[in-house]
């Protein structure tokens, strides 16, 4: 897994951009031209904001480096590999009441475009019906969370993998829609014991990302909800758990062509937040900028 996500990753990161069109460029007075779009999928991101969690308002950091990139299949004509990848990712919340940080060392998305997408029936004679989906891969590695007002308590989801089922097949990765069955492992400390939790494919996880084609307008969503177990405990059945986060984004101005944006976004988790496995939910804004967001 370790292997195809860094394969995934050095693709993303050699992938050189196609020359922008021309309606993302303005020519100024003086006849210099200047570019008007932008590629939310790539750059380095630092954000600053708050936000109320249970009515407890905070300040909120976040960093994290974005890759985006595509390429055509060499096993395969008409199909294209659309990756997208999150590396790096830190968010941190202060308040008088709450001390957090998440650090996620990987999150990212391959998605597999066929144009003409098909099932096989290995009947005699072969049947072949159309397949109006496209298959893809979400993966999360290495997620670390700590709450100080959790005691000792921390969480690690070690990793988490999802196949993905498309219907919008849309041709570019300005969108998604991805759905289906995820695999997870996470530990969990409560200050005393720490736990295994393991997702064997009972859960749903969804990803959704929509963008304008100037790349002004972006829209995230991400969340998974099923039931996880704790194999110490496995004739006990499973737990519930949920959470869920959705992002809006408008850019500003662009200052040297790094883009700043304001940010509204909200999340919730059903007995999944932090060490001790809380229901919450929060909401709030902020502002970012993303440097060499160029197409």
């Amino acid at each position: 897994m370790l292997a195809a996500l860094t394969t995934a990753v050095l693709a993303a990161a050699s992938a050189v951009g196609a020359e922008l069109p021309e309606p993302c460029w303005q020519h100024a007075a003086n006849g210099a031209r200047f570019r008007t779009c932008f590629d939310p999928g790539r750059g380095l991101e630092l954000s600053a904001g708050g936000s109320a969690r249970s009515l407890n308002p905070a300040l909120d950091l976040g960093l994290g480096l974005r890759l985006r990139g595509a390429r055509d299949s060499r096993s395969k004509a008409g199909t294209t590999w659309l990756l997208q990848h999150r590396l790096l990712g830190a968010d941190a919340r202060w308040s008088k009441a709450e001390r957090h940080l998440t650090l996620t060392a990987y999150e990212g998305l391959a998605r597999r475009h066929v144009d003409e997408g098909f099932l096989l029936l290995p009947t005699t004679p072969p049947i072949r019906l159309p397949f109006p989906l496209d298959l893809g891969l979400y993966g999360r590695a290495a997620r670390y969370e700590r709450r100080v007002e959790d005691g000792l308590g921390w969480s690690f989801e070690t990793a988490r993998l999802a196949m993905l089922f498309d219907p919008l097949r849309s041709a570019t990765g300005r969108f998604h829609l991805g759905f289906g069955p995820t695999l997870a492992h996470q530990l969990r400390h409560d200050g005393l014991t720490l736990h295994h939790e393991l997702t064997p494919l009972t859960a749903l996880q969804l990803v959704i990302n929509a963008e304008s084609e100037d790349g002004r307008w972006v829209f995230r969503c991400a969340g998974q909800a099923g039931w996880t177990f704790d194999p110490a405990a496995f004739t006990r059945g499973g737990t519930l758990r949920a959470r869920g986060e959705l992002q809006l984004e408008r850019v500003l101005l662009a200052v040297n062509d790094h883009p700043l944006s304001v940010q509204l976004h909200a999340s919730g988790a059903w007995r999944d937040a932090g060490a001790l496995a809380q229901s919450e939910w929060s909401a709030g804004g902020a502002l970012k900028v993303q440097l060499f967001a160029h197409r």
